[in-house]
């Protein structure tokens, strides 16, 4: 006869590997909160990342991910659990809604991009041998050059601004009496194509 974290664990496994991720996590956070020093425990932590992940919970992926790591340091899995991780903040490609309404993803503050970037980077740098660490390197590959994107982005919408900032001056000097010499208007002209040829 199984115990009932036995009967938990099983039935959280038949419905995780059915594909049933809401009946899964049900399963296993009951195990867990009701046999925590059980030996099904463990697995039933990790087996909760997978299943927060694949049932659309990148949060809660992200939150048991960090619990398990605290909790077990030395386990054999960490490296999963780091993996988990980065998976549940990774934006890969573009979504078909992102392509229809062409948004710009480099525009966006890339604070997941930073998260998986640094989990996949503890993972490689902690366990370099692990099975997950080549496709790692290459998420890490991918996330940096996003982040270089978003950099870029960056310091072109701050040299706009402050391009528009200055002709936005000089319209407001031009506009004020003393702007009617034509010394002023000398210098005014020579400054505004020198701003048409630094754009």
């Amino acid at each position: 006869m199984q115990s009932g974290s036995e009967d938990l664990f099983e039935r959280g496994t038949k419905s995780m590997r059915g594909g049933n991720y809401r009946n899964a996590i049900g399963y296993f956070e009951n195990l867990e909160a009701r046999y925590p020093f059980s030996n099904q425990a463990k697995q039933a932590q990790i087996n909760l990342i997978y299943c927060y992940y694949r049932n659309g919970e990148p949060e809660a992926a992200t939150d048991a991910s960090i619990q398990f790591e605290r909790e077990n340091q030395t386990h054999a899995r960490v490296d999963y659990a780091l993996y988990m991780r980065g998976l549940a903040n990774f934006r890969g490609e573009k979504s078909t809604t992102q392509r229809l309404l062409r948004m710009n993803l480099a525009k966006r503050p890339p604070v997941q991009a930073r998260e998986s970037f640094s989990a996949f980077s503890r993972l490689i740098q902690r366990y370099p041998n692990s099975i997950y660490a080549a496709d790692s390197r290459q998420r890490m590959i991918f996330l940096r050059n996003r982040l270089a994107e978003h950099e870029t982005m960056l310091r072109i919408i701050i040299s706009n601004a402050a391009l528009l900032s200055q002709r936005q001056t000089g319209r407001n000097i031009l506009s004020k009496p003393m702007m009617g010499h034509p010394r002023c208007r000398k210098h005014w002209s020579s400054w505004c194509s020198r701003m048409k040829n630094s754009a």
